[in-house]
């Protein structure tokens, strides 16, 4: 072989080579792109939804928390709230916290009415009314503001009657006030816990409708009592009239005393409108 042939052979394998480290380069960056955000690859151009940040206000003006009971977050859409006005007071979703502990529980059609056993002795929680009775105590609210109250098919108890179930417990807020939280070191028999022996209740509204003589067959798919099937009832904290009066102490130097002042705010439980979500029937308008 001449050195012409020798010449041209030389360059057909450096150009085969190259042509075999160019379309390996090409294949390690496509491989590296879609490795490196698998995201970016959705069909029909979809972009992943954004992690809820905690706390948040939802439609209603109430703040919203996630839940954490004993350091763990519980997965939940009931999530924990506090009314604006109410910053400090949380209400827990009861039926969720219950079955964190292993606790079945028994509820009206309309959810507004929840009754178990908690170690033997039965708890019973409606919608609306200011107390609750658990074995032998019966406990009360001194406001009827901090009732408990059905919110989308679920009934959250205010932290000062949710004690009462974990008397040893402490009900608090994170550090950074991103969860509601329950830290208890009780122990729940679950033999002597649960729905054994207990009948589906009432709901809230059919009871008061008829006099406590109604049943939750007869009643269904009526409209609410409470609300008249408009899923909306008046605002107790600011009797329907949307605002509320503040009083204000103003120090006045020229004659060295305090003034009480006032003036009229939009109410902040219902943001003005001087209706909130039905109570009874958490805005569903049916019993």
């Amino acid at each position: 072989m001449n050195m012409k042939n020798k010449f041209f052979a030389l360059l057909l394998v450096m150009l085969f080579c190259m042509t075999l480290c160019s379309c390996s380069q090409k294949q390690s960056t496509v491989t590296e792109t879609e490795s490196k955000n698998p995201l970016e690859n959705i069909a029909e151009g979809g972009e992943p939804e954004p992690k809820q940040t905690f706390p948040f206000e939802d439609d209603e003006g109430r703040m919203r928390y996630r839940l954490v009971i004993n350091g763990r977050e519980v997965e939940t859409k009931n999530l924990p709230f506090t009314y604006p006005d109410a910053p400090k007071g949380g209400y827990y979703p009861l039926k969720d916290v219950l079955a964190y502990f292993g606790v079945e529980c028994l509820c009206s059609k309309d959810e507004s009415v929840l009754t178990t056993k908690i170690n033997g002795s039965i708890l019973k929680v409606t919608a609306g009314k200011p107390e609750m009775t658990y074995g032998r105590k019966s406990i009360k609210l001194v406001s009827a503001l901090d009732a408990p109250v059905c919110i989308d098919g679920c009934l959250y108890v205010p932290s000062v009657l949710f004690m009462s179930v974990f008397d040893d417990g402490i009900v608090d807020f994170s550090g950074d006030r991103s969860a509601a939280t329950l830290e208890t070191n009780v122990v729940i028999d679950l033999a002597a816990s649960g729905t054994a022996g207990l009948s589906v209740p009432s709901g809230g509204a059919a009871s008061e409708v008829s006099g406590g003589k109604g049943s939750s067959g007869s009643t269904s798919g009526a409209n609410c009592g409470t609300c008249n099937g408009a899923g909306r009832s008046i605002c107790t904290y600011c009797s329907g009239t949307g605002s509320k009066i503040e009083y204000q102490q103003i120090y006045d130097p020229v004659s060295k005393q305090y003034k009480q002042t006032q003036k009229t705010v939009f109410c902040p439980r219902c943001g003005g409108s001087g209706r909130v979500t039905c109570p009874m029937c958490g805005g569903s308008g049916k019993r």
